[in-house]
């Protein structure tokens, strides 16, 4: 709560002595020190502190405007960097979209003003409708949002799979790419894909919720995979950056995506209420 400085404290049946207060900031920094000697009605009432003097965090920035444009503009892309996961589901599908595991709404930043909607539109689009039209899509922001491919299900949603630059795949199809025809295929599919997420599931994975990643160390072990994480990297990486590997895919070293492993968990809601499942 702000302390309003005109508003009287009172401290009731205040034992007889001397008492030393001091007064705070949220941070912890001291604005000041008093000693005080109650009244001998035990009441302390003090109308004019110097609370007035505490800083207080401000919520507002009106002054946003004046500063340089690309700073603005940087500061809205950091606001739009969380990534989020999409995991296309047939279970969800309909007959003009596709289906995913959970509908994530459009960021609150693109209703801020116009400028933040333009940084926004450069960023992403509207995608996961089987005729690529706006109606009843969900956001996907190219540079920070995750498309989970588990398995090879309807490729409708072209504008999400031609753009993103984070492509989560599991094990077997992440294993298949040290074959470089089909690292060429991956690279035609997804031709702005920058990072390759191979994804160790966490427990059971809901299809009906919302995702989230943790980062796996080099000694880690994947699902289904032979070695530990940091052995299939280096067998994945020196099979797609030798030169002739190079020439193949028609690519340059620094074009290809790079390659990390993640546990992925589903994000359970406390108050949800789980059906009962029949006996039968």
């Amino acid at each position: 709560m702000t302390p309003n400085p005109s508003m009287p404290l009172q401290l009731a049946d205040i034992s007889a002595g001397s008492y030393k207060t001091t007064a705070t900031s949220s941070p912890g920094t001291t604005v000041s020190q008093d000693e005080i000697i109650p009244p001998q009605s035990g009441v302390l009432q003090i109308v004019n502190s110097q609370l007035s003097n505490i800083p207080v965090a401000a919520t507002t920035f009106p002054r946003f405007n004046e500063l340089p444009a690309e700073i603005r503009k940087e500061i809205w892309e950091l606001s739009l960097n969380e990534p989020r996961v999409f995991w296309p589901n047939d279970a969800r599908a309909g007959k003009y979209y596709t289906g995913v595991n959970f509908a994530h709404k459009p960021p609150d930043v693109r209703q801020v003003c116009r400028e933040s909607r333009q940084v926004s539109q450069a960023r992403g689009g509207f995608s996961f409708r089987k005729d690529d039209s706006i109606m009843g899509g969900l956001w996907f922001d190219f540079f920070s949002d995750i498309l989970y491919m588990f398995s090879n299900i309807g490729r409708a949603y072209t504008v999400a799979i031609h753009n993103t630059r984070n492509v989560a795949l599991v094990w077997p199809d992440v294993r298949v790419l040290r074959n470089l025809q089909r690292m060429k295929e991956f690279i035609r599919e997804y031709p702005k894909c920058r990072r390759i997420i191979l994804i160790s599931t966490a427990g059971y994975m809901d299809e009906w919720s919302d995702m989230e990643f943790c980062p796996l160390e080099e000694g880690d072990y994947i699902d289904y995979a032979p070695e530990d994480w940091e052995s299939l990297k280096d067998a994945l990486e020196r099979s797609w950056r030798e030169e002739k590997a190079l020439r193949y895919l028609g690519v340059t070293e620094a074009q290809l995506p790079k390659i990390e492993a993640m546990e992925l968990g589903s994000i359970y809601d406390e108050n949800e209420e789980w059906p009962e499942l029949s006996e039968e």
